[in-house]
Parts: structure tokens; C-alpha cells; sequence
């Protein structure tokens, strides 16, 4: 039989600061890394949203189940990481329950008015969906009837205060060992980044988990339609986030 190594899933909404954990990830060296995947699916064969995707198409799988087969693939030589936004997959795998089984299915989430002003500034044009808690919280309750547990969760929020202690508690959770010094890395945009280069400028200038004070011109507090999208997420995020990891729950993590 076939071993099967972990595929640990990211699910995420954009500027949830999940390229961070990301990073954490490549600077382990112990994952094979999958950079939102699913996206060039959303953005290019379906052609839904507004996000434009920057790299070469014919590089990328064209469908879900290829997608699928890769992250499989690449699953049956090591462990594998990949984190995405719940909505670009969100039509097939609600209705893949092989493929959600097969996952350590964990969420990031960060408050909604500095996400919506973070991702205004980067595309005015940003649909609702693109926002990103309903497909998660959708999501996340299909997970746990499915699995029959509660997904982990991290709010970036705890994340930038504490980051040791939220990623210890989340490894343990995922059953993987902490590595404490995957938290620092140089600063640079890595090959996988290319598809959304201009997006992840922040992530590629960083050493480390930090919170970033950047100001914007149109915000939630100065924008009618930023304030009504930020009023139809906020409840999907409240709800997520009850379900958060802290770093009460940190102890020491056992080897995959």
C-alpha cells in the first residue's frame, strides 16, 4: 500500500495574511508547497471574479480534477502544503467529500475592515464573493459534518501577536513538529509567488510574522459600498471566529 502523506490545507480569503503562513511552510523544507492552485481555475477557465492572474496560463492545469491529481501526486512522495481561497474551488469540492477527507483542512481569518481596505487598495473592483467569509464559513460547516470535527482556525490577529505560541498550538493541531525557526526567513518573492506577484509585495519584503500599520485612501469607514460589504462579512466572520486556536492549546507536538 501506497504511504499516505499529509496535504495540509490552507483555506483562506485574500489579505487574511496567509502567504505568511505560507512562508512558514516553505522555510520547514519538509512540504512540498502548492501556491493557491485552484486560482487560475476561478479567475481564468471559469472566468469568474475581478482579480487578474499574472502568470503564464498554459503553465497551470486547466481543471479541478487535474489540480486534484497534482496535489495527489505530490502526496504520495511527501508532505504537502497548499493554501487557497475557499471560493475558488468552492463548486467542486463541496461536492468532493473523498478529496475534503483526504485534507488537514485549517482556516485563516482576519478582521474584516482591515481585510477589505488591504484589498481594495489592490483591486477597486472586488466583488463580494471575492471578499471571501461566506465561502469560507460555507466551507468550513460542510467540513465538519463531513469529518465530524471542527477544522483548525487561526485569527491572523492572534497570529501577529503571538506568532510562536498560535503556530506551535497550530501544529500540534495539524500533527506536525513545531519548527521554531521556520518563523524567520530572508526577505524575497519565491518562484511559486509569480502568479500573484503584485499581491504578496508585504510578504515578499518581511522577515517574519508581523503586523503591518499601512494606511489607505478609501476604507470601510469612508466608503458606502466598502461599509456594506464589510456589514454582509462581518457575521460569517464572527461565527468563524469563535472556533479559534490559541496558545493555551500549544504543548509539545508529536512528529507526523
Amino acid at each position: 500500500m501506497a504511504t499516505r502523506f499529509p496535504i495540509v490545507a490552507l483555506w483562506a480569503h485574500p489579505r487574511s495574511r496567509s502567504t505568511a503562513m505560507e512562508r512558514i511552510f516553505m522555510e520547514r523544507n519538509d512540504f512540498t508547497i502548492f501556491h493557491e492552485p485552484f486560482s487560475v481555475l476561478y479567475y481564468v477557465h471559469e472566468a469568474k471574479g475581478s482579480a487578474k492572474f499574472e502568470a503564464e496560463v498554459e503553465n497551470y492545469a486547466s481543471n479541478y480534477d487535474e489540480i486534484k491529481a497534482q496535489i495527489l501526486a505530490a502526496a504520495e512522495q511527501g508532505p504537502v502544503f497548499f493554501k487557497d481561497m475557499a471560493y475558488h474551488p468552492f463548486e467542486h469540492i463541496m461536492k468532493d467529500e473523498d478529496f475534503m477527507r483526504r485534507l488537514t483542512n485549517t482556516f485563516i481569518i482576519r478582521d474584516v475592515a482591515d481585510t477589505i481596505n488591504s484589498h481594495y487598495a489592490m483591486n477597486p473592483e472586488l466583488t463580494q464573493e471575492e471578499v471571501g467569509y461566506q465561502r469560507q464559513l460555507d466551507l468550513f460547516k460542510k467540513l465538519q459534518q463531513v469529518q465530524h470535527k471542527t477544522p483548525i482556525l487561526v485569527d491572523s490577529e492572534d497570529l501577529t501577536r503571538c506568532p510562536d505560541g498560535i503556530i506551535e498550538a497550530y501544529c500540534q493541531e495539524v500533527g506536525i513538529i513545531h519548527v521554531p525557526e521556520a518563523l524567520a526567513w530572508e526577505p524575497g518573492q519565491p518562484e511559486a509567488w509569480k502568479s500573484w506577484e503584485s499581491w504578496h509585495k508585504d510578504a515578499s519584503e518581511s522577515k517574519g510574522i508581523i503586523a503591518r500599520k499601512n494606511t489607505y485612501a478609501v476604507t470601510v469607514a469612508t466608503d458606502a459600498k466598502l461599509r456594506a460589504m464589510h456589514d454582509v462579512e462581518l457575521p460569517f466572520y464572527n461565527e468563524l471566529r469563535k472556533f479559534r486556536i490559541s496558545t493555551s492549546r500549544a504543548s509539545s507536538p508529536s512528529s507526523p
